[in-house]
């Protein structure tokens, strides 16, 4: 049987035992691990075409690819080319040209410009260098991957496609 001054001396040591010296840091809400906050958003540009104003929004029910191209960026050109012919109708592909220079001649999807990436810049808040951003089913960003990353999406297409 314990007595009073066990219990006593019992909770203090319970009580020594949750003080710290310095206090924790609040907790922090669980963050996509890439390009954080552009993760979720619509995919949507405004842009012009022609002297004419354009809404370019991703496919509703396909995944879509939209592809920033560079000046002389060769490797998402042709991710997004070889995802196209390996996917066909099952996604959207769409080409957004950030530089002035970039020919589209032999680029195998409709691509339409950004002129220094104003619109990725305002709506997602990416940089205009190449990339492949994935949209969703529902229009969303679902990913993005830098020229680095291409590898992978491949398999990221067989997982969102299914």
């Amino acid at each position: 049987m314990l007595k009073i001054s066990d219990i006593a001396l019992i909770s203090f040591l319970l009580a020594a035992a949750c003080v710290t010296s310095e206090p924790l840091p609040a907790p922090q809400a669980p963050q996509a691990m890439n390009h954080g906050p552009t993760i979720g958003q619509p995919l949507r540009f405004d842009l012009t075409a022609n002297g004419e104003p354009l809404a370019l929004r991703a496919v509703t029910g396909k995944i879509t690819l939209i592809c920033v191209l560079g000046p002389d960026d060769a490797a998402v050109a042709h991710a997004c080319g070889e995802a196209q012919r390996r996917w066909g109708d099952r996604i959207a592909v769409v080409g957004l040209a950030t530089s002035e220079t970039f020919d589209p001649a032999s680029i195998p999807f409709r691509v339409y410009r950004d002129p220094e990436g104003a619109e990725l810049r305002e709506r997602l808040a990416l940089d205009p260098e190449p990339k492949v951003i994935v949209g969703d089913k529902r229009g969303r960003v679902a990913r993005v991957f830098a020229p680095d990353d291409l590898a992978e999406l491949h398999e990221a297409l067989a997982t969102l496609v299914g």
